[in-house]
């Protein structure tokens, strides 16, 4: 053997040696690398089971929370629909109760009264259920419970209060309603079909309220932790003990543990509102079966490679560890992600769940008012008055319902930035003079004061949307009259700064003597679907959508609106809105000034306004507060506020003091009052709250011989107009036929836009005198058919109004019929005054 050979074999042995020595570091470092990978395997298994049923918990107690405010609802309005006749007496308690339970497939329903007595269908027993429950009552909150039949049947007891009804000598206070475990849990869908988890609820005592239908005998037994204690085997950090401690102290928690060879894992939290937990079941192997098949991939890969060379191994040794980190970020922004997910769902799905209820409740309020007072007015047919008094509350509740859906729709519109202001001339002395009229009403059926008055010089018109501005004055004022109580008031102020390049900053406010708002809550109620609290809502009702329609409106406008109030004492809202003026403030006439006048009111406001109103007119005027008061005359004139008592008493009292005086009457309602005034010695009535124009206006009338008065508001007669009536719906014609014929004018009618040509064209040129058209019609729409009129060659197709009649109320909707050569736009449901108006407008301008 040579040299080159032995030195040749020792190479081949070190190279051996060290393939060996490298190939046992490569199987070490692989074993090593397996083990650890083994170890993050179960870590990772755990935080992803934690992760998957923390979700799944979060869920279904969610779901849970929405199942028991579903049953508490019904269980609350069981008596919502009880009569008289159901409490004449205890019989007829007792089958109204039992109509109730079988209807409902209870186990059992009871009413208790406030002296501890319970109504069932059987009779009348004395209290006896559990103290939890009456101390829940007592404290005006729901219950819910696990509790026992005699017979030692387990069964749901649902308790809620209600308000108090009279029955007799006490009154009822509570109810009562006995379920079935199995009714319930069908309806929370404790079991997860697209996995092998499943849920129980299960009271802090381990004993089963609830069992899903998928855990059959898996976890037997009444008591789930009596169970586990003596059957299953727990992980190491778990245990039978801490599990019990965890289940008393009410948190939520996970335990492992292997039962009947299956590896589980053990997911609890609480149930708000309840002593019981939701406790979701999952076997280890769903997981462990993916990831570690996983894993025996990545070691069987990492073998082969590790014996084709060292250095891919370690390469991929790299990769795999920054793989797992890059794994771990993306796991955690996803759950991140999911958890903003469901917390958006839950915000989306409460609020839709609160609009819908308060909605049910607005919208079946007047519907129930319009349902009950037909059925009243068919039953007394042979009674005029009580069909009157019928009629009047149903166009009552009727503009209650359409006020409510305008407000849905305005609100939809903001949201959707589909909101239009319109630029037109605002005649401001008109509008305020509707609202004050309109409010003045509404604030007298409730015996509340209303007070509208104006704060220095005042601009009669601006450049603005008055449809807007009606609406913010409204909302604001049907707010004041809602929270104010009887005997309380309600006033308006206007007033504007001074003119600035030809625009003025219009200041409305509108306070009131209710019940006021806490100054913590003045941005919530200025939120969408808010009000101040759910007692107020309880109390008041309403949708909470006024004021937020209000602020909305205001803004897009470019003002401001803002509250200051105390509670018990009242609350002042304030509106800010830039306006271009159209004119200047009207300046005295001649010829209407001159001499002593007196100013009898007990309103500050009102006495300052037209002193001041007055003395711009050359008067020397004096104000009082009543006629004791006034001092001796002479007087020229003499101006009477609407005082609260008789306005004719008092002009009369006037007429006899100053007998060369002329005296004006001041009136919110001037038309009711009108007649009784005149016969008492008033020269001209003027409209509340008084503009320098009316005041003009009522000076120059009373001065003209038999005296005279601001605008009366005299009937509508239409003698001689005929009007031709397109509307494809038979009762919505017949309405508008007899709407016409009222006031005088007589009605041809078409049933589509086709006959409403045909019938135009082949009447005599100025047959016609009027075309109320619908615009959503069979064969031609109302549009298409104003188009045609217009066209047709004859002069009076040019020239005849054509009134859009329509349900659509949309700013657009009116543009699309103006667009179409339509001259007016007539929402339904109509509004007598106001077609009666718009039709005198354009006949009278002919």
């Amino acid at each position: 053997m040579t040299r080159p050979d032995v030195s040749a074999r020792k190479r081949n042995r070190c190279m051996a040696a060290l393939s060996g020595g490298a190939i046992l570091l490569c199987l070490t470092l692989l074993v090593g690398m397996v083990w650890a990978d083994g170890g993050k395997t179960d870590e990772t298994i755990s935080q992803i089971s934690g992760i998957y049923l923390d979700e799944m918990a979060d869920q279904m107690a969610g779901q849970f929370s929405s199942t028991m405010h579903s049953q508490f609802t019904r269980v609350s309005s069981l008596l919502t629909n009880i009569t008289q006749d159901d409490l004449q007496d205890a019989r007829s308690l007792e089958r109204f109760i039992g109509m109730r339970q079988s209807n409902n497939n209870f186990l059992f329903f009871a009413v208790l009264d406030e002296d501890g007595y319970y109504y069932v269908k059987e009779g009348r027993y004395p209290g006896g259920e559990a103290p939890e429950v009456r101390a829940h009552l007592e404290a005006g909150e729901d219950s819910v419970s696990l509790q026992q039949t005699p017979a030692g049947a387990p069964f749901i007891l649902f308790a809620t209060p209600i308000a108090p009804i009279p029955f007799g000598d006490t009154r009822l206070t509570a109810t009562l309603v006995g379920m079935e475990p199995s009714f319930l849990a069908a309806r929370l869908a404790l079991n997860q079909e697209d996995s092998e988890a499943y849920a129980n609820i299960v009271s802090r005592e381990g004993r089963y309220v609830m069992r899903s239908g998928w855990a059959g005998d898996a976890l037997g037994g009444g008591n789930l932790l009596d169970f586990l204690a003596g059957h299953a085997a727990f992980d190491k950090g778990y245990g039978g003990d801490a599990l019990r401690r965890q289940f008393a102290g009410g948190v939520r928690g996970m335990a492992a543990f292997t039962l009947d060879g299956v590896h589980q894992y053990l997911y609890f939290t609480p149930l708000e509102g309840t002593d019981w937990n939701m406790c979701i079941t999952m076997p280890y192997g769903n997981l462990d079966a993916h990831i570690s098949g996983l894993g025996r991939y990545m070691m069987h890969t990492a073998l082969v490679v590790i014996l084709i060379i060292v250095a891919v191994i370690l390469s991929l040794f790299f990769v795999y560890v920054r793989a797992v980190r890059r794994s771990s970020a993306l796991l955690a922004q996803e759950k991140a992600a999911t958890e903003d997910a469901l917390r958006l769902a839950e915000q989306a799905s409460s609020a839709k769940s609160e609009f819908l209820s308060r909605m049910s409740h607005e919208i079946r309020t007047p519907m129930n008012g319009i349902i009950g007072m037909n059925y009243i007015a068919m039953q007394n047919t042979r009674n005029p008055e009580k069909v009157a008094d019928c009629l009047r509350k149903i166009s009552f509740s009727s503009s209650h319902l359409l006020a409510l859906l305008n407000d849905v729709l305005d609100m939809s519109k903001i949201e959707s930035g589909r909101i239009e202001l319109r630029r037109e001339r605002v005649d401001f002395r008109i509008l305020l003079e509707q609202i004050a009229a309109v409010t003045y009403g509404q604030a007298a059926d409730k015996g509340i004061r209303f007070e509208a008055g104006l704060s220095g010089d005042v601009h009669e018109a601006f450049w603005g949307d008055s449809l807007r501005l009606s609406q913010i004055l409204h909302n604001l004022l049907s707010n004041a009259l809602k929270f104010t109580p009887a005997g309380g008031r309600v006033t308006l102020r206007v007033s504007e700064t001074p003119a600035v390049e030809g625009r003025v900053l219009l200041r409305m406010e509108v306070g009131d003597t209710g019940c006021g708002i806490e100054p913590a809550h003045f941005d919530k109620i200025f939120q969408a679907f808010e009000q101040e609290s759910g007692d107020v809502t309880r109390k008041y009702g309403g949708t909470g959508l006024g004021l937020s329609i209000t602020k909305q409106f205001v803004g897009l406008m470019g003002g401001e609106i803002s509250v200051r109030s105390t509670p018990g004492e009242g609350s002042t809202f304030t509106a800010e809105i830039p306006f271009e003026v159209d004119g200047g403030v009207a300046a005295p006439r001649g010829g209407t000034g001159g001499g002593r006048a007196l100013v009898v009111s007990d309103a500050p406001g009102f006495r300052a306004h037209l002193l001041h109103l007055l003395g711009q007119r050359g008067f020397a005027a004096i104000g009082a507060a009543g006629l004791g008061d006034a001092p001796e005359g002479p007087f020229a004139l003499c101006i009477v506020g609407e005082p609260e008592g008789s306005p004719a008493q008092l002009v009369g009292a006037l007429r006899g003091r100053y007998p060369g005086a002329k005296v004006l009457l001041a009136a919110y309602d001037s038309a009711a009052c009108e007649a009784a005034a005149r016969a008492a010695g008033a020269d001209a009535l003027l409209a509340q709250p008084v503009f320098a124009s009316a005041l003009d206006d009522a000076l120059c009338a009373a001065r003209q011989t038999g005296g005279g008065s601001a605008p009366a508001g005299q009937p509508y007669d239409f003698t001689g107009l005929r009007v031709l009536v397109a509307e494809d719906n038979a009762i919505n014609r017949e309405i508008a036929c007899e709407i016409v014929s009222l006031a005088g004018a007589q009605a041809d009618t078409a049933e589509d836009g086709v006959q409403a040509v045909e019938k135009f064209s082949a009447a005599p040129e100025g047959y016609y005198g009027l075309v109320l058209m619908d615009i959503q019609m069979p064969r031609m729409d109302g549009c298409e058919a104003a188009r045609r009129i217009r066209a047709l060659p004859r002069a009076d197709a040019r020239t005849v109004p054509i009134f859009a009649m329509t349900a659509n109320a949309f700013v657009e909707d009116e543009d699309r019929s103006r667009a179409a050569g339509m001259d007016a736009h007539i929402s339904k449901p109509f509004d007598l005054q106001a077609l009666y108006a718009k039709m005198s407008q354009y006949l009278d301008g002919k």
